[in-house]
């Protein structure tokens, strides 16, 4: 597990989670009862999104704990949390790129799901407008590339790579051996600049899922038999 605190607010912290094999199959309810008891989370508190391979981005409530909310790749959070309380928002992924986004002042927190078709419909900029269309400021928005399958395993049809090579230009692709690489990573850091948020806000896990697989699930490497899903999450806790 990579387990990470983060921004400490004024009545809140934020910290972040991204589950490894040893951790166990996320889809299934056992490990993450072990994986949030570990951190002394209640798991009740954590809301899933279902994840698509799309864009859309919703925002859900407090009331909304523990459930999965269906057809989306992306949930957003605005801090109503009373003293004591906590909440969690979580994806799963295996190969996709995981988006954890946080404001530093008001502990509003978002996370996105992010494959290949989420990113060219560019859901992180989705992910950064919720931020905005509330008033927050860009700078102090954060962002948390967990670990996905990197330019060095993530192999794509040639007509694929053309797409993100005519949009994001050639470093987001790499040719070898007359195959085109995809380097989501890089793409989604140039989206979020793009929305102005500054490369230093970037925090980019940079660790290859395909060429980790004995620690990570991998949907490129795994067979039916071994494969599973990690989750990444990004918690609030109130204290105050």
């Amino acid at each position: 597990m990579i387990h990470k605190s983060l921004s400490r607010l004024e009545s809140a912290s934020l910290e972040y989670i991204f589950s490894e094999r040893r951790d166990g199959d996320m889809r299934t309810l056992s490990p993450r009862q072990r994986l949030f008891q570990s951190i002394n989370f209640p798991l009740q508190s954590v809301i899933y999104s279902q994840q698509i391979h799309g864009a859309t981005v919703l925002e859900v409530k407090k009331s909304q704990q523990g459930q999965t909310i269906p057809n989306v790749d992306g949930i957003f959070y605005t801090n109503t949390l009373r003293p004591g309380e906590q909440i969690a928002l979580a994806i799963l992924t295996a190969d996709c790129v995981p988006i954890l986004t946080y404001e530093t002042r008001s502990g509003v927190i978002g996370v996105a799901h992010s494959g290949w078709k989420g990113t060219l419909k560019n859901i992180s900029s989705t992910l950064i407008e919720m931020f905005l269309s509330h008033g927050l400021k860009v700078n102090d928005i954060r962002v948390v590339i967990g670990p996905h399958i990197g330019v060095c395993c993530y192999s794509v049809p040639e007509e694929r790579g053309k797409k993100f090579q005519q949009e994001y230009g050639n470093q987001a692709i790499q040719v070898r051996e007359k195959s085109n690489y995809l380097d989501l990573g890089f793409i989604i850091s140039q989206q979020l600049q793009k929305k102005g948020i500054e490369e230093r806000h970037i925090e980019n896990i940079n660790i290859c899922t395909a060429c980790n697989n004995n620690r990570f699930f991998s949907f490129r490497q795994d067979s039916l038999e071994t494969f599973g899903e990690q989750l990444g999450v990004l918690t609030l806790s109130r204290y105050n």
